[in-house]
């Protein structure tokens, strides 16, 4: 029997434990597969805060994880799904944007996974509700976001 992890994102929400957190997404992830693997960060492509559109990085040894906090929660044993929050929010806004009025923003979520692979969900937010301040920049974040699937989440080589 061949011992291979078996990922796919199962669920993407608006994180939203704190005021400062509606800018993250929480990302559901599940091991079907035969053999463990861990995600060791949570990118973006095509999102509306440039700074989260980032490749992954080269060293999968080291989690780049907001949440969870601990190393070691990081691995998805076969049949395990647990959440994820990357180190940076994908859905924040600069100071003239129009944001917050109902529009739709179409990216990219990527997961990194330990064995250099990764896997990536095309997600549509629609961002609503009132502007929450995030730093003396000016940048907000959303109180209420809606987040579905455009095409589901699958492994990439």
């Amino acid at each position: 029997m061949e011992i291979v992890p078996g990922l796919s994102i199962t669920d993407v929400q608006q994180y939203d434990e704190s005021p400062t957190g509606n800018g993250y997404l929480e990302v559901s992830i599940q091991n079907s597969g035969t053999g463990p693997t861990w995600i060791h960060q949570i990118v973006y492509g095509g999102s509306p805060n440039e700074a989260s559109n980032e490749d992954i990085t080269d060293d999968s040894l080291i989690p780049q994880l907001a949440i969870p906090e601990n190393p070691e929660d990081a691995i998805l044993d076969p049949l395990d799904e647990r959440e994820f929050v990357g180190t940076s929010p994908p859905l924040l806004f600069s100071a003239d944007s129009e944001d917050c009025n109902g529009s739709t923003h179409n990216f990219e979520l990527i997961a990194g996974v330990a064995t250099g692979n990764t896997v990536i969900a095309s997600i549509s937010a629609e961002a609503a509700g009132d502007r929450i301040s995030q730093a003396s920049t000016g940048e907000f974040s959303c109180s209420d976001v809606r987040v579905q699937f455009t095409s589901e989440g699958t492994p990439h080589e």
